[in-house]
């Protein structure tokens, strides 16, 4: 039994003696001094308007510094136990006998202040602002926490007062002594003995009052904790962050002269990734210690300093040498290049941070944000084993923390229950955590909450592996692990996982779901993997997403997880801004290198000692070969493919040798990609671009094994790389077994695209077998994923009415332009001009802003392109010259472009203009989007026309010439 429950014991007998006795004090009531004092959550505004000068932007740090300098002064002052509902303690409805129930609304007023009210019931206690104080050695952080820790010694403290607690007494009569067990727990990076050191440190306070070495304690585990939990999906570690900081600032305050207040609060700030204010307070430091010389200094201190410089080199030593803080330092080893953007580099060093600290699932969580999708198959199936044998090796300890009472175990037969009966164990913990019981702080219900987490992140993240990456559908292995997550506040999203990439259905799983409060929920996957469109019970996925995306904590993890999502003028800001964050981080110099290298190049000479870091040397790389300084760009790649082999360091120096006609340099380069390690599908990807690449040359036979050792890996658009150069060869039976294969696996549709394209197969019989499905998979009639593909079917048999009816009726209820181009088409081949100018009309006119299937870019496109076929059909010719204009001779080609120019050639065709169609649908044709049907339609004509269609691929994916080789 911890010395924790034994004072808890004691407190329990002083609350029954002042309830006898003390009926003049307390909160209106004669309850005497609680037990527990607990906080509640509530959201903060958000000002949607980005236009409004005053803004309110969520930050959900600012909430917490301000929030957790409440409970520090009733935990640390009034030796009250907390519950916290950031953490998802439990909480009564209302102050009771032993738990006083309080409330604190916190704003953040954009680059002006933080704003705070604390109540008791109808009471307000106190409010105030934190005037934000703006620096050039460090950010508004630094001077909000000093001003949230000075407000736990002062107004917190007397509001506390007034509701009638007392400051706590403590045992003065020994000097207090830290748990031996406290520091070999703060250096095993697992969440377990990270929760265990600051319990014990807790424990210390409540016994002795406040001393250094447990405020260091508690500085150190909570910023190991915040980092540990900072991918879980609901935000835990914005908690544990401000703790972390308030209890440095603390130390600080205690120790003025010394530097051990700034040290440690220098290592919480490195573990969030703030390292502009990990510098400010070691500079700080080291001027202290100048002038007042310390006994001794902190072993982890060096680590420290080579974090911030983001410096992998200089960590590697001590990441790999076998001491007492050998964990701590792989851990920052990894997190010195987990946002680097170098696959290999954080794959490789968290592989080896595995070995030493098997523990750190944030690690492999890590990985899993970078690792492609054969790596992806390890990262997200380990944890699953990794967390019921960890949990296992640490129910002692967990048991411990539970004060012994019977706790859940952990099946180690059978596997496929371990989720569910971790589960059952982060569930008991929580419900140990009443008011009246288990007053350890913090809680076992925090405890319970970790496991909890850690064990849905994992099942969430292997569901959203087999459905994102895989391809395939994940419904088999969520409904086997249900239990194990059906009352988390996400489970309606993790079920939707279920759900294949594209497709409906979302409303059985989330028309009812009433997601948590934004302030609860994490930068994740979960609601990103939804549609937008998607309604809930009272908003849509995209509003809520779009306060979520402005609910922001101050991690790196947070920020940089964001930047990397975003369009390349939010990117090259947020790069710049990330210097108050980050100085050093190699990800910035890199952002700014691609973003806007002209303003780059001139700072380039004070960048000197970061642009070695191979993520900076390939963006520098790129924009050399961009300005056609080729030795330079060479230069730099290889000193990328020395320091790190990066699988895009590879593909952008095959693409080098081969844009300046060196194929045996390509080639080259290629076979020694083929030697490194494949953490994804890249080895596939490139023999895929070196392919395609001789294909456009019509270099069939060449291309042949590469397309082969691509179609190896078991990938569809692989395989189809394979069919494809069969094709070429005039292998059509090759090309057709591998389409079939692919349809077999894939359940795609390729063996009816291969018929309509080639004509190899009959294509009336592959269109009944495809019908055949069609009718069984959509039984309904009217359904349009059944009434589409017949539709089409008509185009190619020219039966133009029968699809023109089809079209417009689903245009009419689905609006989609790609809908309304093909009813006007196959309109006007029937000579039915009043659907075929209402269509295009209805193009022309309708408001696409909230059509959640068009980009911006797309929708332009497609009302420029149904001016031009109005104009054309009322004046019977094409104003080729604004198509031109419109396409842009070297525009990026996708499928609106695919489009565009099968949709011009039909129209030209339809106008009598065969010749001039010709080059219109030979480039629809040759794009090679073998199965998309403007490029089934440009085939279809062109054999009509008596020419023999080629689908070469001489647009999508190959490389390009620059020089010719010789």
């Amino acid at each position: 039994m911890l010395p924790g429950f034994r004072w808890c014991d004691v407190r329990a007998l002083i609350l029954f003696v002042s309830i006898v006795s003390a009926f003049w004090g307390g909160y209106d009531s004669c309850y005497g001094q609680p037990q527990v004092v607990c906080l509640t959550t509530t959201r903060m505004p958000c000002t949607v308007d980005r236009t409004v000068e005053d803004r309110y932007v969520p930050n959900t740090f600012d909430r917490e510094i301000v929030r957790q300098a409440f409970l520090l002064a009733a935990r640390d002052v009034f030796g009250v136990s907390t519950r916290d509902e950031s953490l998802r303690e439990p909480m009564p409805e209302q102050t009771t006998n032993t738990a006083m129930l309080f409330a604190m609304d916190v704003a953040n007023l954009q680059t002006k202040q933080i704003e705070y009210e604390l109540r008791f019931g109808d009471k307000l206690l106190t409010k105030g602002i934190i005037p934000y104080q703006f620096s050039s050695t460090h950010s508004t952080l630094i001077t909000s926490a000093d001003r949230a820790e000075q407000l736990a010694r002062t107004d917190f403290v007397d509001a506390l007062k007034t509701v009638g607690l007392r400051a706590a007494g403590r045992d003065e009569s020994t000097p207090p002594k830290l748990p031996a067990e406290i520091e070999p727990r703060l250096r095993q990076m697992d969440v377990v003995s990270q929760f265990l050191a600051i319990r014990q440190a807790h424990q210390a306070i409540a016994e002795h009052g406040e001393h250094g070495p447990a405020v260091a304690a508690l500085t150190m585990g909570y910023a190991n904790l915040s980092q540990l939990t900072c991918f879980y999906h609901m935000s835990l570690d914005v908690a544990f962050q401000a703790r972390a900081i308030l209890y440095g600032t603390r130390l600080i305050q205690m120790y003025p002269e010394s530097p051990l207040g700034y040290w440690h609060r220098a290592y919480a700030f490195t573990m969030l990734g703030l390292t502009k204010e990990s510098i400010y307070d070691l500079e700080t430091a080291d001027t202290i210690a100048a002038s007042h010389p310390p006994r001794t200094t902190p072993p982890w201190l060096p680590l420290i300093r080579s974090a911030n410089k983001f410096d992998f080199k200089e960590l590697q030593e001590p990441a790999l040498e076998a001491d007492q803080w050998q964990q701590l330092a792989i851990f920052l080893w990894f997190r010195s290049v987990e946002f680097s953007g170098s696959e290999y580099l954080a794959i490789e060093i968290g592989e080896k941070g595995l070995r030493v600290a098997p523990g750190c699932l944030r690690i492999n969580s890590g990985m899993t944000r970078v690792a492609g999708v054969r790596h992806g198959h390890k990262t997200t199936t380990l944890p699953l084993i990794v967390l019921p044998n960890y949990l296992n090796d640490a129910l002692t300890n967990i048991a411990e923390a539970a004060d012994a009472l019977p706790l859940p175990t952990l099946d180690e037969e059978d596997p496929s229950q371990s989720p569910i009966q971790i589960t059952r164990l982060a569930m008991s913990l929580v419900e140990q955590s009443g008011v009246d019981r288990h007053l350890a702080e913090p809680s076992n219900a925090v405890l319970g909450r970790l496991i909890e987490e850690q064990n849905v992140l994992n099942l969430s993240s292997r569901a959203m592996f087999v459905r994102d990456w895989l391809g395939s559908d994940a419904t088999d292995f969520l409904d086997a692990v249900k239990d194990a997550y059906q009352q988390h506040p996400l489970a309606p999203l993790i079920s939707a996982c279920a759900l294949r990439n594209g497709g409906g259905g979302y409303d059985a799983f989330l028309s009812e779901y009433d997601p948590p409060d934004t302030n609860f929920v994490s930068t994740n996957p979960l609601f990103a993997r939804v549609p937008r469109e998607v309604n809930f019970k009272h908003t849509t996925n995209g509003q809520f997403q779009l306060v979520r995306w402005m609910t922001y904590t101050s991690s790196e993890p947070d920020y940089l997880s964001r930047m990397v999502l975003e369009g390349p003028e939010s990117q090259l800001k947020k790069a710049r801004w990330l210097y108050d964050m980050q100085p050093a981080h190699p990800y910035r110099f890199a952002l700014l290198i691609r973003r806007d290298w002209e303003d780059s190049k001139k700072h380039l000479d004070d960048w000197k000692e970061f642009l070695e870091h191979p993520v900076v040397a390939i963006e520098l790389a790129q924009q050399y070969e961009t300005d056609g300084k080729t030795e330079e760009a060479e230069g730099n790649y290889r000193r990328c493919i020395e320091t790190a082999p990066d699988f895009l360091a590879f593909q952008r120096l095959t693409r080098l040798y081969w844009r300046y006609g060196d194929d045996e340099g390509a080639f080259a380069t290629a076979k020694l990609f083929l030697e490194q390690a494949d953490y994804g599908l890249n080895h596939a990807t490139l023999c895929k671009d070196l392919a395609y690449s001789l294909m456009s040359e019509q270099r069939y036979k060449e291309a042949l094994p590469w397309a082969e050792r691509s179609a190896a890996s078991g990938a569809e658009w692989a395989e189809q790389t394979l069919a494809i150069c069969y094709e070429g060869l005039q292998q059509f039976d090759d090309a057709y077994r591998v389409w079939v294969a692919i349809d077999e696996r894939y359940g795609t549709n390729r063996e009816y695209s291969f018929a309509a394209r080639t004509r190899h197969i009959d294509l009336a019989t592959a269109w009944s077998r495809r019908w055949e499905q069609l009718q069984a998979k959509y039984p309904d009639e009217t359904n349009p994923e059944r009434r589409l593909p017949q539709a089409f079917q008509w185009l190619l048999e020219d039966k133009f009415q029968e699809a023109a009816g089809t079209y417009a009726a689903i245009h009419a209820d689905y609006h989609d332009p790609y809908w309304g181009f093909l009813t006007a088409l196959s309109a006007a081949a029937a000579k039915d001009t009043a659907t075929r100018d209402a269509a295009l009309a209805n193009i022309v006119n309708r408001d696409f802003s909230w059509y959640p299937g068009e980009s911006e870019e797309g929708t332009s496109l497609s009302k420029e392109l149904a001016k031009l076929l109005q104009q054309g059909f009322s004046k019977g010719e094409f104003d080729k010259q604004a198509f031109v204009r419109l396409v842009g001779e070297n525009s990026t080609v996708n499928q609106h472009w695919v489009m565009m120019y099968s949709f011009a050639g039909r129209f030209l065709e339809l106008q009598g203009d065969e010749q001039g169609a010709i080059p219109y649908l030979e480039n629809a044709a040759a794009s090679g989007a073998v199965d998309y049907e403007p490029v089934i339609l440009a085939t279809d004509r062109l054999r009509k026309m008596g020419r023999q269609p080629l689908t070469l691929h001489r647009r999508f994916f190959n490389f390009g010439r620059v020089v010719q080789p010789q």
